[in-house]
Parts: C-alpha cells; sequence; structure tokens
C-alpha cells in the first residue's frame, strides 16, 4: 500500500504600518497576521487538521512607559473537513483581546483580559470532546464522534517581567 500524493496551499503574512509618531500623542502601530492553509489528497479527500482561513489585527500604542494593545482575532468557519478522520465542522468566531502595561527601567508589569465578550465559541483544531459520546433523541440513544472542544472564556492575564 503506497502514500497518496497531497496538494496543499498555503499562506502566512505578518504586516505592520505605523500609524503615527510623534512626542505629543505616541505611537500607533497597526498589525496584521492573516494565515490560509488549503489541502486535498490527489483523490479529493481532504487534508485532516487543516486550519480555516484567520487573522489577527491589532493596534498597538506606545506612549512614555506605558503600552497597550486592542487585537481583534478572527476565524472562519471550518468546513473542509477529514471525512476520513471524522473530523468535526465548527462555526467562524471573531474575539476582541485587550492589553495593557507599564515599563520602567528594567521592570515591565502587564494585565490583559482575553476573549472581552465572554463569547463562546469552538476551537477548529481542538479535535473532539468524546466524554459524552452518545446523542438523546426521540428514538432512543446513539453513539457520536464527539463535540468540538470549546475555546478559552473570557480570561484576566497579569506578567511582571525583570530584565537582569
Amino acid at each position: 500500500m503506497g502514500l497518496r500524493p497531497r496538494t496543499a496551499t498555503s499562506a502566512a503574512l505578518d504586516g505592520r504600518l505605523t500609524a503615527w509618531d510623534n512626542a505629543a500623542h505616541g505611537r500607533d502601530v497597526l498589525r496584521g497576521q492573516p494565515a490560509y492553509v488549503r489541502g486535498q489528497r490527489t483523490d479529493g479527500v481532504n487534508l485532516y487538521h487543516a486550519m480555516p482561513i484567520d487573522a489577527k489585527i491589532a493596534l498597538d500604542h506606545e506612549l512614555g512607559g506605558w503600552v497597550g494593545s486592542a487585537e481583534v482575532q478572527l476565524v472562519a468557519a471550518k468546513t473542509d473537513v477529514s471525512q476520513v478522520h471524522n473530523e468535526l465542522t465548527t462555526p467562524a468566531y471573531a474575539l476582541l483581546n485587550l492589553r495593557n502595561g507599564y515599563r520602567w527601567q528594567n521592570v515591565r508589569l502587564d494585565a490583559g483580559i482575553d476573549n472581552v465578550f465572554d463569547k463562546f465559541y469552538t476551537l477548529p483544531l481542538g479535535g473532539a470532546d468524546l466524554i459524552d459520546y452518545r446523542t438523546v433523541s426521540m428514538m432512543g440513544s446513539s453513539p457520536t464522534w464527539g463535540y468540538s472542544v470549546p475555546g478559552m472564556e473570557r480570561s484576566f492575564n497579569t506578567r511582571l517581567t525583570v530584565s537582569f
């Protein structure tokens, strides 16, 4: 039994654009990171565990010792799944993450909130939750292939960095 040849297309970009930079208002940088992956075997079967098109778009601000960022994470619906692996589809989602920090001399303190609006979403590469693997209906219960693993709820994060 030989391996089947595969075809894959992928692209990832990382761009930055300085919106303004002056002493009075500080420095603002617009940052973007789109990514795309698509793969199929030559017989048309989708490759397993491929991330749908996604992007992060952020505005980073610096003024004196203050640093902050507002980031939007966008992920398209995962519909190109591997039927061979019983891979699950997932819906599209958008998340807002906010971060702020202050640095002085060799110390930096950061705080942030990820998933600000506490949006429920499922991870496109999270696999399947097999804990409750039976579906109950009027016709009785039947096995399912699991449920998509949910993503992180709203989280509050802090970090203290000391440089030597």
